[in-house]
This record gives C-alpha cells, structure tokens and sequence, in this order.
C-alpha cells in the first residue's frame, strides 16, 4: 500500500464492491464514508506518533537537565514554591533592614532607598552562596563580604541607638546583634531555600514534559475514536452488503464471499 507524508493513502474498492456501489446508491454511501473514516483513523493514527515522539524527546531532555542540574535529586521545592518562599522571606527581612536603614538618618524616602539597596543586596547574597557551592574560594570571599556587611550594619545601628534614642552600650550593642542576627538568619534560609529549589531549567523541562504527554493523550483518545468510528461504518458496510441481492446469473454464495474478501482487503484491521 502506497504511503504520502507518513499517512496511508486508502485503497480503491474492488470490481465487486464497484459493481455493487454502481447498482445500490446506499452501498455507495457506505463504502465512502468507510473509506473516509479509514482516512481519518490513519491520520489521527500518525499524529499520534508524532505526539508520543515528542513526549519522548521532552522525557529524555528532562532527564538530561535532571542529570545536568540535579544529579543527587536533592532540589524537592518546585521552582514556583521556592520563589514563593524566598518572597516571603525578603518581605520579612524588610523589617530589620528598614530598622537599620534609619541609622544614616536619612527622610524617609531616603530610608526606604536605602532598605531596597539592602534588601538588593541580601538577594544577592543568598544568590551567591547558591552560586558558589562548587568554588570553596569564592565561597570563603562571599562569606567575608557578606560579614562585612552585617558588621558595618551592627555598628550603624549600634550607634544610632546610643546618639538618638540615648540607649547605653550593653542595650544598643544587644539591639544591634540582635537585629543583624536577623537579617543574616533570613539571608540564610534563603540560601537554604535556593539549595532545595528545582533549576529553572528543570522546572520548564517537566512543564514541556506535561504539555506533550497531554497532548500525547488527546491525540491518542481522538485516534480511539476514529477507530471506533471506523469499525462501526464496516460493521454497517457489512451489513448492507449482506443484504445486497446478488446479479443475475451470478451464485449468491460467491457473491457474497467476493464481497466479504474485498471489505477485508480494503480494511484488513477490522
């Protein structure tokens, strides 16, 4: 049976099942509408192929970010549930930066500034911690910076509290550590969350993944039923055939034999 562009083309009906369709317009309409039907199920049939290949290119793609990314299987935060959490915490390091902001005393507007300068900055940090697992070096450097960083905001604060608000030292020094120690805890969490948090490059991969396999699905339930379409136009084929009377001169047995060979020739799945 010829093919074109992967698609089987449909065979003609025999001299038999011509004869019967020149003679008996509904045989006609029949053979038709199972040939059409047939056409249909084959290419519902190669798309179907086609989408099952694509699922298990996106399978296999998957598998190679997995192995790229994340080859111990330890990142178990879906990458939205990881942004998510590392929202959530930046929201609540807010606070404690905003407070040691107000130690350059500065308007508010100013101080706002600052505190997104800092929050910016505390991004960055739990970003590079992520970054750096693999350099011990670098690691070692961005933990220096980062306790810079913290430090100056200690003595910040710690000073603000001692000229404006006339706290003595033991207080302001305890409010200060306190405070640091805070936002330092949130940019390590952070850190933590980013540790466990799907590559972005995982996260699409399953979302390619999903989206073939259900269009995978789709098109297997539409090649069902131009199967089951198929089979219940041969099933009234035969039995208008069945029915068909036979010509003259010509035995009914063999006749009917013809018939049923050249239906199961032009639909040998059925």
């Amino acid at each position: 049976m010829e093919r074109t562009d992967g698609v089987s083309t449909q065979p003609q009906a025999g001299g038999v099942l011509n004869a019967l369709a020149r003679t008996d317009k509904h045989a006609a309409r029949e053979i038709a509408e199972a040939q059409q039907s047939r056409i249909h199920r084959n290419e519902t049939a190669g798309d179907e192929g086609q989408a099952e290949a694509k699922a298990d290119g996106a399978r296999q793609r998957l598998t190679t970010v997995i192995t790229k990314f994340d080859p111990a299987g330890v990142r178990v935060l879906t990458f939205w549930a990881g942004a998510t959490l590392i929202a959530v915490l930046a929201a609540l390091d807010c606070v404690p930066l905003n407070w040691a902001a107000q130690a350059f005393g500065l308007p508010s507007a100013g101080t706002w500034l600052i505190t997104g300068i800092l929050l910016v900055a505390s991004l960055a940090a739990m970003l590079g911690f992520e970054l750096t697992r693999a350099s011990r070096r670098k690691r070692v450097a961005l933990v220096v910076a980062v306790a810079l960083g913290f430090t100056g905001l200690l003595l910040l604060r710690m000073q603000f509290l001692m000229a404006v608000a006339g706290e003595p030292l033991p207080t302001a020094l305890l409010q200060a550590v306190l405070l640091t120690a805070v936002s330092a805890g949130l940019v390590l969490c952070g850190s933590a969350v980013m540790a466990r948090t799907q590559h972005y490059r995982i996260a699409t991969a399953k979302a390619d993944v999903r989206h073939a396999e259900q269009v995978a699905e789709s098109t297997a339930s539409k090649r069902a039923e131009a199967e089951k379409r198929l089979r219940r136009h041969v099933a009234v084929l035969r039995l208008r055939v069945s029915t068909a009377t036979a010509p003259a001169g010509t035995d009914p047995a063999s006749w009917a034999a013809s018939l049923e060979h050249e239906i199961q020739a032009l639909f040998p799945e059925q």
